[in-house]
């Protein structure tokens, strides 16, 4: 069945709240679990990620740990997409301070005057905006795989021609693909990536060596699976087209360098939708310093978007800070286990957040069952499939 707003606005705890113009808009939240729980805001990544859909089992989770949780649906995305009269929202609405003003006014309409924050990704930069414009409302923060600055962006370049390049643990496999013809460096940058991410470098090795003898059944699989993330609108689930002007006029400056094997080409084409880069508003690094509330600064060991060294600035900046690294993950343990977000915040609210750091091992081991954990098994299902009909083809 096709998703609708209609469908949309019946999920359990879908609220909406009239937006001053102009123009005026209907946003849409939604809040789960008990009246007397613990308070916590929780920003999904994006800026083009939805938050009713994707996440109401992540909801359902933390209603069980005894969260009162709270999810706003980002204006010009999905169910808050749209202005009163039914067009979609200008690029001109669009700006990270109408965003921040969007969630103290949701909170507000909730009568929260304070909570705990968690925040992924570009989520995680709009958990330090919050905390930065309004300290005095915010009991904890949880950051998970997210960045401070433009600068921060830098790193991903870093991270991925290390993985392909020079002494790399891919390299001669890379290296001789590309000899070949039988993909580009973008593609490359495009597959290996993320499927490093998913299970790491024998898992990016074996991908690999399957392309270089002409498999293409799992290349092609994660192909589109990237191409849908960048580029590709998928109503209530992920709509980049609109809040992407976020993104390429407030929050990353970065072009492409014009060098090998360069990430930043994949947005290329987004980026000149936007127009010109004006300048970062603010680098929050310094701000930090006002934060007095427990922060957790989460970072997976293969995250290739916000690196480690990314997550150390940002631990640095802040005061009272914990970092939590878990050695068997990539991007957004918010997506990829849940289970152990929810402990991490329940840490953060006990400020007991040091357990939790000597026990990332045993929470890895515990969180199996989200659809990134799955993705390695698929794909290396995929590979294995591939790989015997490729054996029976050559004997033939």
């Amino acid at each position: 069945m096709a998703l609708s707003e209609t469908r949309v606005l019946k999920f359990p705890g879908v609220r909406s709240l009239r937006r001053p113009g102009p123009p005026e808009f209907d946003l849409r939240f939604a809040v789960e679990g008990p009246e007397d729980g613990h308070r916590v805001l929780v920003f999904p990544g994006g800026p083009g990620l939805a938050s009713i859909l994707p996440y109401h089992r992540l909801r359902k989770r933390f209603a069980a740990a005894g969260y009162r949780i709270a999810m706003i649906e980002h204006r010009g995305v999905g169910a808050s997409r749209r202005c009163v009269e039914g067009s979609d929202l200008p690029l001109s609405a669009l700006t990270v301070d109408a965003v921040i003003d969007d969630a103290l006014a949701v909170l507000d309409e909730l009568g929260w005057d304070e909570v705990l924050v968690y925040g992924t990704s570009y989520g995680g930069w709009l958990a330090q905006r919050l905390a930065i414009a309004a300290p005095q409302r915010v009991q904890g923060v949880v950051l998970d795989s997210t960045f401070s600055s433009a600068d921060d962006h830098e790193e991903r370049r870093r991270a991925v021609r290390a993985l392909v390049t020079g002494d790399g643990p891919l390299t001669a496999e890379v290296d001789e693909l590309v000899r070949s013809g039988r993909v580009s460096e973008r593609q490359i940058v495009n597959v290996v990536a993320p499927v490093y991410e998913f299970g790491g470098v024998e898992l990016a090795r074996k991908m690999l060596q399957a392309r270089l003898t002409g498999q293409q059944w799992a290349w092609n699989f994660v192909a589109r699976l990237a191409d849908n993330e960048i580029g590709k609108t998928q109503p209530y689930l992920l709509e980049y087209d609109l809040v992407g002007v976020i993104m390429h006029r407030e929050v990353d400056s970065s072009q492409p360098d014009g060098q090998p094997f360069d990430p930043i080409e994949l947005f290329a084409p987004m980026a000149e939708k936007f127009g010109p880069y004006p300048g970062e508003p603010q680098n929050l690094r310094p701000a930090l310093a006002v934060l007095d509330c427990p922060v957790g600064v989460v970072h997976g060991a293969r995250d290739m978007r916000s690196p480690r060294v990314v997550a150390e600035r940002l631990a640095y900046s802040c005061p009272n800070v914990t970092l939590v690294v878990f050695t068997d993950t990539g991007h957004s343990l918010l997506d990829s286990r849940p289970r152990a977000a929810v402990e991490i915040t329940d840490a953060v609210r006990q400020r007991e957040l040091s357990s939790v750091a000597e026990r990332t091992a045993e929470l890895e081991r515990r969180s199996r069952f989200s659809l990134r954990l799955v993705m390695p098994r698929l794909i290396s299902s995929l590979l294995t499939v591939e790989g015997v009909l490729h054996r029976v083809r050559i004997r033939r």
